[in-house]
Parts: structure tokens; C-alpha cells; sequence
């Protein structure tokens, strides 16, 4: 997991990311419930005791560690208490048993200056800055200092942030971006498209060019529990749900030190 749009909204890479995720799935409880503590308190140092009020977003928590997490960190300095909670499946690809296949209308050639054409639509691109305001207006997490995460992904050069642009207006349509922890996320389509294979189009794009980079052989996406579109969509392309993996959210202040 990770933890996201720390006290000052920026990108805070402070959790454990994919090794100690896999040790928390070894048989038993106390190595992933070391890891939790070993995050919180690695949390707790990472931010500025000036800091008045906080609020942090912990994405790719595995379900039954919450209540671990809540007590880490509600008995921390940071005095945390947990607010909101969005549960979520971790879907894992590894490239076994299914070919990835866009599914956009109409075939055609890529246009020059795209990474794959998605038929008359126009063509997958790597997203640019001046792309990051409209991602931040259609994300369900959208904050105070979600648009500097934003950012700060599309910034990390990770060759998994894309989108999907029309040839006829250059308008940015659909987009998928990569986490710091290498998970995908933020797939969207505008409402005007829907229905049209672009989102099958760019996550295909998007976890060929994952496996390709990760050199770990398998690529990973948290994908919001009840959205049947998306769910439906990563099942289509040969993904398969491994666990839970919640977004869960935090606000606090420091607690007084004695």
C-alpha cells in the first residue's frame, strides 16, 4: 500500500510498497500486522510537526488490517482517527491464459505522434501536465492536494500514465494512470464515449506497457467494489481479482507531547 496526499497533499511514498505487501501475505497475521505498524510510524515521521491538521489517504490496504492501521496510527503522535473507507478489489494480470485485444471501433493505423490508434476515435498518448486539471475534476478523490498527486504521477515518467485523444479536436477522452506503488487507477472515460471500446483499448495499452517495464512479471489495479463497469472490463481482459484492497482515510492533529 501506499499512502497518498499527506498533510500538504503531496505524494508521500512512505508505505511499504510491493515487497513488504507481499510479506503480508504470508500465512498469519503478525509479519503483516509489523509492516502496518512499521507504515504508521514511518507516516508519523515523514510529516512536519507544524503541521496543525492532517489528513492522509491510505490506498491498497488489505481489508482485515484496518482495524490495525486505526490503532497504529490513532496511538501514534499524530492522534488519527479514521473517516471514510472505500472498499476495493486488488486485480492482478500476468499475462497467462488471455491476449490483450483493444476493442475500439473501426481498426486503423496509429496516427503519428500516438503510442496505439484507437480507430477513427484518434490515439493513445502518454498524458502531459496540462492534462492534470481536467483528471482532478473527474476523480472520486478529488481534494486539496489531489491535483499536485496528479501531477506528480504523470511527472514520474512511469510510461503507464495515457490517454486517449480525438483526432478531430485533440480533446483528452479517457485516461488511466499508474500509482507510485506501480498499481494502475484512475480509469476514465467521458460520458460521451462510453460504450465505444476506448477504455478496453487503453487498459490493454496500459498493462502491456506494465508488464513490459515492471520486470516483476504481473501487473495490478485497485478497482472500486460496485463499479461493474470497470469490474467487468478488467475481467474481460484476463484480470482476476486476488484480494481486497481498501482506500481508507485519515484526519488528525499531533497529539500533545509529553
Amino acid at each position: 500500500f501506499a499512502c497518498l496526499g499527506g498533510s500538504g497533499g503531496d505524494v508521500n511514498d512512505v508505505g511499504p510498497g510491493r515487497d513488504s505487501a507481499q510479506k503480508s501475505a504470508v500465512p498469519g497475521h503478525v509479519m503483516a500486522e509489523e509492516v502496518v505498524r512499521e507504515a504508521a510510524a514511518l507516516i508519523a515521521r515523514s510529516i512536519s510537526p507544524l503541521t496543525k491538521i492532517l489528513k492522509i489517504t491510505v490506498a491498497g490496504l488489505e481489508r482485515s488490517l484496518i482495524p490495525c492501521f486505526d490503532n497504529a496510527l490513532g496511538n501514534s503522535k499524530l492522534a488519527m482517527v479514521r473517516g471514510w473507507t472505500s472498499p476495493c478489489g486488488m486485480y492482478v494480470y500476468d499475462g497467462r491464459g488471455t491476449n490483450l485485444q483493444p476493442d475500439a471501433p473501426g481498426g486503423g493505423n496509429c496516427p503519428p505522434a500516438f503510442l496505439a490508434g484507437v480507430g477513427a476515435v484518434g490515439g493513445i498518448r502518454l498524458l502531459v501536465q496540462s492534462d492534470a486539471e481536467l483528471i482532478d475534476s473527474r476523480w472520486e478523490y478529488s481534494s486539496a492536494g489531489s491535483l499536485q498527486t496528479i501531477r506528480g504521477l504523470i511527472g514520474s515518467k512511469k510510461g503507464c500514465c495515457l490517454g486517449v485523444e480525438t483526432a478531430e479536436d485533440g480533446q483528452l477522452v479517457a485516461w488511466v494512470l499508474q500509482y507510485l506503488d506501480g498499481s494502475i487507477g484512475m480509469l476514465w472515460c467521458e460520458c460521451d464515449h462510453r460504450r465505444s471500446g476506448l477504455a478496453g483499448s487503453l487498459l490493454s495499452v496500459a498493462t502491456e506497457r506494465c508488464l513490459k517495464s515492471g520486470g516483476d512479471g504481473f501487473a495490478y489495479a485497485h478497482v472500486v467494489e460496485g463499479n461493474r463497469p470497470s469490474e467487468g472490463l478488467f475481467r474481460k481482459l484476463g484480470w482476476k481479482q486476488a484480494s481486497s484492497a481498501d482506500w481508507v482515510g485519515y484526519s488528525g492533529r499531533f497529539a500533545a507531547l509529553t
